[in-house]
């Protein structure tokens, strides 16, 4: 289990004499930080709150810090305090090279981290205080897992039919998402404190990656084909939670680089957003009730419940009407779905059991793609 991004917030310690301000422009300037927003920092007479920011991807992109923001708090009666979040591309910083390669947190591969982030923080300043990831807390932590599918057809598939098995965000809130159209991402979930997202790594490098070398980015391309990243980004109140639900001590970044609470937490997401079981054209999903034992009722049941939720064409709104009862055709029938939210969830985890996702492959994804039945890699995460 990988972190693709984190950030790491701490508190700036400057000696607060009469001249503080002249150490501090000195190091500023270190970090590329303009005059003007140096100035704005600065300012003595505004009391409010105070924030910069400079992105290093630019002049710095194969030095795995990606953005640097500082910011004043001031006090009237008190000298002002200021703070520092820095944004890291762990894998980058070790490897010192764009790759689709993931950090992976181990004591060895934590200890080549802090080594990497040392030599990286010594291009800006030599300040050990600085370079010491005991001095940081976490602010930020994108956990992150991808799925690598045997064929195109197969990852862009996938692609379409998780769209379906949101429990969140219903399709209009998706195709408004980022201004972008429905086909070029996936949010499963989104809130103030967490955001899960499930996206095309070759399509995103190909829309997101400027001033790559020609080589360097046919590279990538080759590593991302078929591939699809499951993310969760976790705010600043996701890591609080995170704190409270792990007994942690403390926010300290070293906290957070566990590979079993990542582990824990991807299953969780994937779990609640996407689900389990195969994704079956219906004749294969005819196929599988036939073959399981239960009662004729019960199989009949588990069909028309499927054929609900894919007529609805998300997971969420297809509980929706199956709590207020709509009349369906099937083989020709009219035929009432509708039941109590037990029952909802009971035919839920049959489905599970029988290994069968709850959302089919309509008709036409099936004859563009040719696949009748999909394999969920929901099983990667299991080892």
């Amino acid at each position: 289990m990988s972190i693709h991004t984190a950030e790491m917030s701490g508190e700036l310690l400057f000696n607060h004499a009469d001249d503080a301000d002249e150490p501090l422009q000195i190091w500023l300037r270190r970090f590329e930080f303009s005059n003007r927003q140096i100035r704005y920092l600065l300012d003595e007479n505004n009391h409010s709150a105070r924030r910069i920011r400079r992105i290093l991807t630019v002049r710095h992109p194969n030095l795995g810090i990606e953005q640097v923001i500082i910011l004043k708090t001031p006090d009237e009666f008190n000298p002002a305090q200021y703070y520092i979040t820095i944004r890291i591309n762990p894998q980058l910083l070790i490897e010192r090279q764009r790759t689709l390669h993931l950090f992976n947190p181990s004591e060895e591969n934590n200890a080549l981290l802090l080594t990497a982030f040392q030599e990286a923080m010594s291009t800006f300043d030599d300040n050990f205080a600085m370079t010491d990831f005991s001095t940081y807390n976490c602010a930020r932590l994108d956990m992150t897992h991808d799925f690598r599918f045997e064929t195109r057809e197969q990852a862009q598939l996938f692609m379409r039919l998780i769209r379906r098995t949101s429990r969140y965000i219903r399709h209009r809130e998706q195709r408004i998402a980022h201004n972008e159209p429905i086909l070029d991402q996936s949010v499963a979930e989104a809130n103030k404190s967490y955001k899960i997202i499930c996206y095309d790594k070759q399509r995103q490098i190909r829309k997101m990656y400027r001033g790559v070398p020609d080589d360097e980015m046919e590279l990538l391309l080759s590593q991302a084909e078929n591939v699809v990243r499951f993310e969760i980004q976790c705010g600043k109140n996701k890591i609080y939670y995170l704190k409270k639900s792990n007994n942690f001590d403390s926010r300290n970044i070293w906290n957070y680089l566990n590979e079993e609470m990542i582990h824990y937490n991807l299953q969780k997401a994937y779990r609640e957003t996407i689900g389990e079981g195969n994704f079956c054209y219906f004749h294969r999903v005819q196929q599988i009730l036939n073959n399981a034992d239960m009662r004729p009722s019960t199989r009949t049941n588990l069909y028309n419940f499927m054929r609900l939720i894919s007529n609805a064409g998300c997971l969420s709104e297809g509980k929706r009407q199956f709590l207020r009862g709509r009349t369906i055709s099937v083989n020709g029938n009219n035929v009432r779905v509708q039941g109590t939210e037990p029952t909802y969830y009971s035919r839920l985890r049959k489905l599970r059991e029988l290994g069968i996702n709850p959302i089919m492959i309509p008709p036409r994804l099936s004859s563009r793609y040719h696949i009748q039945e999909l394999p969920n890699p929901y099983g990667e995460l299991l080892i």
